[in-house]
């Protein structure tokens, strides 16, 4: 996961740690999916708003997390 000096306002980034929690997810490592996705929530919330796409994909995201997790 890269810190705030690093990925705030990087969309790749975002992008590579969302790909990262996705693979975590697959690998049943899902609290370490969680905090990752938790993460670039935070991000996109503060940086693209909460109605923006790619923030509402990233809630889906954490939903399926927390799903996996019962």
């Amino acid at each position: 996961m890269w810190d705030n000096e690093h990925s705030l306002g990087n969309h790749e980034l975002c992008e590579a740690n969302m790909g990262i929690a996705e693979y975590l997810t697959s690998r049943g490592r899902y609290r370490e999916a969680e905090t990752l996705t938790t993460y670039v929530l935070a991000v996109r919330e503060k940086l693209l708003g909460p109605k923006h796409p790619d923030t509402l994909k990233t809630i889906q995201n954490l939903a399926i997390v927390y799903h996996k997790l019962g």
